[in-house]
């Protein structure tokens, strides 16, 4: 049942699913490949749910009343309304549909597990901005059913449990997932680059591409006057990709990009998970690992945490594993850190002279992947020739360790599990780190049960 977010004819959806399974293992011809492959279950699913995350009474012409005017009026700040906005008098429900092909086998005396999903879920009238209107209007255009997107995706599990004698067995659990999602149609005229536009694939970071420092005053290079008027020794040189002698953005449009390109894709690919122990007499042993085997951060222009410089004293800093230090220094620097002409950054200023060195492009593009042990326990269970005369029927020492080891191509200052979130107000790029990370955490605990 919808809520009032539809007029009365469309607050009513049927949203229908279904599914059907095959368990193969269960024909009689199955019988010669058993001893190898216990079962096998093929499957598959459609289905559609609707979404209405909308505003209420979208359909509704109303008028917003404000307490105070901006204006004095006879002494004193009167109450106000405004002209009411265009109203959407067809909008309805998002449909959200999934195909879905799955798989489950059982081998080796099933010891040897594996689940397959493959999916494709499109959402479809999803609300998007209607047409553009004229600007003598003087109104906003109102939202309409007329987007739609793709999700495309795998989910593998592997498993494994072995018991090899009464004293010892072991498992392992591996799994896998990926998805990308894509914008099928969107209504937008100009089709920005910087937001959505049919056959875009979520997440994408446009920027240029680096072409090096500048290292000799005078350098060869296109006119960059655009972003800034003086370019000396120590600033960042970025490619002539369209070849006409000049950086710029162009309109940002797909028509005109000027030397802009797809640099990377924000969006986390291939989740992977591993769960794995054994138990050998009383001692049993876990761990987990999670990560991310794909993705791309752009650090925010204004982060202290990788850049160190900003463009205001106040505002910078320099941190403990920042690359803020490795700056562009010239040959004949005679300061306590030295010459560092082959460095990563550029030169640092303190002034809006630094936004120019900050474009988004692609050397300062990071690798945000990583694989992070979630947690790792051992635990010993004291034997009932201890307990027997204690009322106690089971008891378990155990250490704990979370968040202990982390591999990652980011800075150590980042933690890329935490502080890589989605800025949408940024433009889809990531956030600048600045959050409260993960801790490491060591615990020794009991596990008591009483008679």
């Amino acid at each position: 049942m919808g809520r009032l977010a539809f007029q009365k004819e469309n607050r009513w959806g049927f949203f229908p699913s279904a599914s059907i399974g095959y368990n193969i293992s269960k024909e009689d011809f199955w019988a010669d490949f058993a001893p190898s492959i216990n079962d096998l279950k093929v499957r598959a699913s459609y289905g559609s749910l609707g979404n209405q995350n909308v505003s209420n009474y979208l359909y509704i012409s109303s008028m917003t009343v404000h307490p105070e005017l901006n204006w004095i009026l006879d002494g004193e700040r009167p109450a106000y309304s405004v002209v009411p906005s265009l109203i959407s008098d067809d909008i309805t429900w998002e449909t959200i549909t999934t195909l879905n092909f799955g798989l489950d086998a059982n081998l080796l005396e099933n010891r040897l597990g594996i689940n397959f999903d493959w999916y494709n879920r499109v959402t479809s009238n999803m609300i998007g901005p209607a047409m553009v209107l004229p600007y003598p209007l003087g109104a906003t255009a109102p939202r309409t059913n007329n987007a739609e997107l793709s999700t495309r995706g795998f989910e593998l599990v592997v498993s494994w449990n072995d018991v090899i004698n009464t004293d010892f067995s072991y498992h392992g659990k591996v799994s896998l997932g990926d998805s990308k999602t894509k914008i099928l149609s969107y209504k937008d005229d100009k089709q920005n680059v910087g937001s959505w536009y049919t056959g875009k694939n979520y997440g994408e970071i446009w920027g240029f591409e680096t072409a090096g420092i500048i290292q000799t005053e005078g350098e060869e290079m296109a006119d960059q006057s655009k972003y800034h008027t003086r370019w000396q020794p120590g600033d960042i040189k970025y490619a002539d990709l369209n070849g006409d002698g000049v950086i710029n953005d162009g309109t940002r449009t797909l028509n005109d990009h000027g030397d802009l390109k797809v640099i990377g894709n924000t969006r986390p690919r291939y989740n992977i998970g591993f769960v794995g122990g054994f138990k050998w007499k009383s001692i049993d042993f876990s761990m987990f690992w999670q990560g991310i085997l794909k993705r791309d951060y752009y650090p925010h222009s204004g982060s202290p945490l990788f850049w160190g410089m900003t463009n205001a004293w106040a505002a910078s800093g320099l941190y403990h594993d920042s690359p803020a230090l490795d700056y562009w220094r010239p040959a004949d620097e005679t300061n306590i850190l030295g010459p560092n002409t082959d460095s990563y950054l550029p030169k640092p200023y303190f002034t809006n002279e630094t936004n120019k060195n900050r474009q988004v492009q692609s050397r300062y593009l990071l690798d945000g992947s990583y694989v992070r042990l979630k947690n790792l326990q051992i635990g010993y269970n004291l034997s009932s020739n201890i307990l027997e005369r204690l009322p106690i029927r089971n008891a378990r020492i155990y250490v704990s360790g979370e968040n202990l080891v982390t591999i990652s191509g980011l800075p150590k200052i980042f933690d890329p599990e935490t502080s890589l979130a989605a800025d949408p107000a940024n433009g889809g790029y990531l956030t600048n780190g600045v959050i409260y990370p993960m801790n490491r955490i060591i615990s020794l605990g009991v596990n008591i049960t009483f008679k």
